[in-house]
């Protein structure tokens, strides 16, 4: 009974345009290739235990794949689940019992594996607040069997690489941090960088970027060398400090934001006979737990958090639907940051893997069945994974050459009022080959290529495959895509701007949400309070027996029993009721908004 999350018998190639990088670069392609999806369950916690003694369990696993969820309260029909590793963690004494050792047997040794051949790879923790999301991937650094999923994919990812430097390869290996925090992008490694520019310092600000070869990528933000495990702990440690955490009742230590931990890896004239050259990049992502704001009791700064943490995930689930689905053309990755940087990994380029996690409790059913459905539509959704069997130094070389292409386009022969598109793609170059990530084989950092220059007819040289010639004019077609590209950046900037704007009013919306509240909880105070003095007056409606001064001062209450609120905008006619005549033109004013709250007559002892 109910929804399966079995493989979709109908698989869709979404293969996007993509610049090759020259003949002489084999790359392995991989089409149509489903997300993997992975479910958790985690023990009962002890407040959990104190709410029900009976320990009645709203989850049961069925190894290697098979979810059944119950719920004990209403007795409603459980419903099953597929995926394709279910990994039951709720009772140690069990025989299926899934350590953090064998979470990384089933996940992560696959990821090292696929990054080592040049796959990137990304890795997604789905699920309520409190499941154990944060645990199954950090875990206790210093504790070795405690240790999650990202020290030991660190651990593996360094015993693979010094393995092939001892063979004679040149190797490297990075590591970002990035947080998303109420929808904006946070460097949590930039205390760690002593090598970034002052001037970079000084801007702060990570621009989200992509490219048809590389993907996404993050400008000015930092990238630290990792030479060992100790050193990814440093990294980590320093990330985790200045992340956004807050307790709740859920959680004591509840993320309040999406982080998303980068390693980026480099290989040059390995012995293998896979390429001598490849590179990847493995990212993990801890999503911020999916929160009830009645359950979680969040209020002031968390409640706003919530709110963003909510329509990020929100979001997510739209562009996830949208792929799994097929039917519709748009994928909305442009609505939050989350979302643009995981584009590349649901629908391009990456072999995927969704992490999903479950509370055993009987409350938390329906968020166990909302999870469990969003995994369903992630399983169906086929991505591009390809190898890049390509080094640094040949995308470097690709994009002087497309830079060199769009200014002979756009005529450009000083670096002054540069187009945004050509902008980008030098923020790239420099991205690639400044700082520590590239290694030159000249010593000397790249810059834009002189005009005539004749490094492309070179031995061993990467250019893009139908770039421009020397000299050559450019065509309709080349300035029109030029054109259109340019318009399409202008278009994504409208949109990121109107984004902001959108925040703002929510955030006002929100303010004067709390502002009428607070104004009817205190009408509503006064209004009790005048009805207990009504019927606690025994001379109230008294009528003869009332002296004059008490006559008067029951007209004067009866005439201001309404109270009106000064208006808002400024009144539409002036206060005759006539528009005034000028020459017998009416001139119309702005509308007006106002409201009246009548209260109870107030009795004068």
């Amino acid at each position: 009974p109910g929804g399966g999350l079995g493989r979709s018998p109908r698989r869709r190639s979404r293969a996007r345009s993509r610049a090759t990088l020259g003949v002489d670069t084999p790359c392995g392609a991989h089409a149509g290739e489903n997300v993997t999806t992975v479910i958790r369950l985690r023990p009962q916690l002890e407040y959990e235990r104190q709410k029900d003694p009976d320990q009645r369990f709203s989850v049961e696993i069925e190894p290697p794949g098979r979810v059944v969820l119950m719920d004990p309260q209403q007795n409603k029909e459980a419903r099953a689940f597929e995926c394709d590793i279910a990994l039951d963690s709720s009772d140690p004494s069990s025989p299926q019992y899934a350590d953090q050792q064998a979470v990384y047997r089933s996940v992560g040794e696959k990821i090292v594996d696929h990054a080592m051949q040049g796959y990137n790879c990304c890795l997604c923790a789905y699920g309520q607040t409190g499941t154990g999301k944060t645990h199954t991937l950090h875990g206790d650094w210093s504790r070795a069997e405690q240790r999650g999923l990202l020290p030991r994919i660190a651990s593996g990812l360094l015993q693979r690489l010094d393995a092939l430097k001892e063979a004679g390869a040149a190797v490297r290996l990075q590591a970002s941090y990035i947080e998303i925090y109420n929808n904006r992008l946070n460097d949590l490694l930039a205390p760690a960088d002593t090598n970034r520019a002052p001037a970079t310092k000084k801007q702060g600000r990570l621009e989200i970027h992509t490219h048809p070869a590389i993907g996404v990528y993050v400008d000015n933000l930092s990238e630290i060398p990792v030479q060992s495990l100790r050193d990814a702990g440093r990294l980590v440690s320093i990330g985790e400090r200045l992340r956004h955490t807050a307790t709740t009742s859920m959680n004591q230590r509840s993320s309040r934001s999406h982080t998303l931990f980068s390693f980026k890896l480099e290989v040059r004239n390995a012995p293998s006979g896979e390429g001598s050259s490849r590179m990847a990049t493995v990212q993990i992502c801890d999503l911020a737990g999916r929160e009830n704001e009645q359950t979680s009791e969040c209020t002031g700064e968390r409640f706003r958090e919530l709110t963003f943490i909510n329509r990020s995930l929100f979001q997510l689930a739209n562009c996830v639907h949208a792929l799994s689905d097929g039917s519709r053309e748009h994928v909305p990755f442009r609505n939050s940051k989350l979302t643009m940087l995981l584009s590349e990994s649901f629908q391009r380029n990456s072999r995927t893997y969704l992490l999903a996690t479950l509370t055993p409790s009987a409350s938390g059913y329906e968020e166990n069945l909302l999870t469990c459905r969003f995994l369903e539509s992630t399983g169906r959704i086929a991505t591009q994974p390809t190898a890049n069997r390509f080094s640094s130094e040949d995308v470097a070389l690709q994009l002087q050459d497309e830079i060199e292409r769009m200014r002979q386009q756009l005529g450009l022969s000083e670096p002054q009022e540069v187009p945004a598109q050509l902008k980008s793609r030098q923020h790239l170059l420099n991205y690639l080959s400044g700082g520590a990530w590239a290694q030159h084989a000249n010593g000397k950092r790249p810059g834009v290529p002189e005009a005539g220059s004749a490094r492309a007819g070179g031995a061993g040289g990467a250019k893009v495959a139908g770039g421009a010639g020397a000299g050559g004019p450019p065509s309709r077609r080349e300035l029109a895509q030029q054109v259109v590209l340019d318009a399409c950046n202008r278009v994504g900037k409208c949109l990121d701007n109107a984004a902001t704007n959108l925040e703002r009013l929510d955030s006002a919306h929100a303010s004067v949400g709390a502002s009428l509240g607070k104004a009817e909880s205190q009408l509503t105070t006064v209004e009790v309070a005048v009805t207990e003095l009504r019927h606690d007056s025994p001379s109230y409606g008294g009528g003869g027996g009332s002296s004059s001064a008490q006559q008067d001062a029951k007209a004067a209450l009866r005439a201001s029993q309404g109270l009106n609120t000064p208006p808002l905008l400024p009144p539409l006619l002036p206060s005759g009721g006539k528009p005034p005549k000028e020459g017998g033109a009416s001139k119309p004013a702005a509308p007006a908004v106002t409201f009246s709250v009548q209260l109870p007559p107030i009795v004068v002892l």
